[in-house]
């Protein structure tokens, strides 16, 4: 069942989420781009944890799904936020992020900002940074429009029409970045990846492998797997991957 958090009471910016109550650590779900809370993984991990009573929660970025904004209008601030609203406003301890693509670059990042606030961390095909893929992959032509009208169309694999990709969204990624400077990590993190991913490279969970500091991380690669990582297989995996750093931390 969808709920709502509105803002303040004249706010026109709500978040709809959908969340069970059960056992902690509970699991918060972070989908990628464009995606939303409806997706195959955010369901396979929701009819999981009903089965075994754990606390779970999925929800949709502002500009994504059922909340308010348009995508076009918002950046990765805006859905970072979006995460950091949810455990303020429903007053979450301590959760394991599940993060998709771009749902893995900001749960990456809020362990490292927020590191009381995450028991672990599983990323799968976590694009860590891929506004700074997505400028260098322009051509002259396409950085003269972002110049000029202050966005880029560029082609989707995943949905009719292009994806709009604003300047703001290339520039505010940069306040995110985690490759340019010592990243600390408290809490378990497993990197999940399919070598057939073609939208990002499985270069980048090696990247994050080989970067952040902390005492207890692993990556898996998946041949066959591309970047949905969502066949009966590697949803599979995933409840595996959790499973195994539920009791650490």
């Amino acid at each position: 069942m969808t709920s709502y958090i509105t803002l303040s009471e004249t706010s026109k910016s709500y978040l709809a989420y959908d969340k069970l109550e059960g056992t902690e650590p509970g699991i918060v779900f972070l989908p990628g781009l464009k995606s939303d809370m409806e997706g195959t993984k955010a369901m396979a991990l929701k009819a999981y944890c009903e089965e075994k009573g754990r606390t779970f929660l999925r929800f949709d970025y502002f500009g994504h799904g059922k909340s308010s904004g348009k995508f076009e209008e918002t950046t990765i601030k805006d859905w970072y936020s979006s995460l950091d609203i949810m455990f303020k406003e429903l007053g979450l301890g301590p959760q394991i992020l599940v993060g998709s693509s771009l749902g893995g670059w900001i749960g990456l990042h809020y362990a490292y900002e927020h590191p009381d606030m995450v028991h672990g961390f599983v990323g799968i095909a976590s694009a860590v940074q891929f506004t700074d893929e997505i400028y260098e992959g322009l051509s002259d032509s396409e950085r003269v429009d972002l110049s000029r009208k202050g966005y880029v169309e560029l082609p989707s694999d995943y949905e009719d029409g292009a994806y709009y990709i604003s300047a703001q969204l290339l520039e505010d990624g940069k306040q995110f970045r985690l490759f340019d400077k010592e990243v600390n990590y408290q809490c378990p993190i497993r990197l999940l990846h399919g070598l057939d991913d073609v939208d990002v490279s499985p270069s980048v969970s090696r990247k994050i492998l080989n970067h952040v500091n902390s005492d207890d991380i692993a990556m898996k690669l998946v041949e066959g797997a591309d970047h949905r990582f969502s066949d009966d297989y590697c949803l599979k995996l995933i409840i595996e991957t959790i499973e195994s750093i539920s009791s650490t931390g």
